[in-house]
């Protein structure tokens, strides 16, 4: 390998780093549903994948959870954004509570 920077795994880091600069939050309360939508499907698709590879069956807690993982993404995107802050309300410290305690809870229900 001429130089180390150029393996696939660079590669792939930098292809994601572009994907997610070009990435634009929700600033109307119809791409805050959509985007809820994707993340919920999002989580579902790895929570399925966990659990063929794991071979421990889900509770049927895992749409609430999904539900909860995507809530609290955007709660956490209304800090950052100031047009999804718009979107959704400003409730800034509600927030970053919620939304922290949300996406860990969604993210350790997985495991």
């Amino acid at each position: 390998m001429l130089f180390p920077f150029f393996s696939w795994p660079f590669f792939l880091y930098s292809s994601l780093l572009s994907w997610l600069s070009s990435l634009t939050w929700p600033h109307t309360p119809h791409d805050v549903n959509i985007w809820i939508l994707v993340l919920a499907l999002l989580y579902l698709i790895v929570a399925v994948g966990i659990s063929f590879k794991t071979g421990k069956r889900r509770g049927g807690q895992t749409i609430f959870e999904a539900a909860a993982f995507a809530s609290s993404i955007l709660l956490l995107a209304e800090v950052i954004d100031e047009e999804t802050r718009r979107a959704l309300g400003d409730q800034t410290q509600y927030l970053i509570i919620a939304g922290l305690a949300g996406a860990f809870y969604a993210i350790q229900a997985l495991f």
